[in-house]
């Protein structure tokens, strides 16, 4: 993974001297300690420092709880569903 990563900061012209941070979810093959992408860049790199993606640990934790609880699993769907039906709406008259 670190590889193709390279591969297209390269294509990009974009240089890993120059990276100041790392955001990846919550997945150990890129946080890992050992042998991930947060550590493969870090030996490159050692001020690429890594940031765990808020907005994916905040859904893990929303899932868990949502997992536990029928009530928050059927606001949420709730929530889903305006959403959707919101979203389709507001496309629809958007394109005419």
């Amino acid at each position: 993974m670190t590889e193709t990563i390279l591969r297209q900061l390269e294509e990009m012209s974009l240089s890993i001297e120059n990276l100041r941070g790392q955001g990846y979810d919550n997945g150990s093959n890129m946080k890992g300690k050992d042998n991930s992408v947060q550590r493969n860049f870090l030996d490159v790199n050692p001020r690429a420092l890594f940031v765990p993606c808020c907005a994916h640990t905040l859904n893990l934790a929303v899932n868990d709880v949502a997992k536990c609880c029928f009530e928050a699993t059927a606001f949420f769907d709730l929530v889903q569903r305006v959403y959707v039906f919101l979203f389709c709406i507001n496309s629809s008259l958007g394109s005419f």
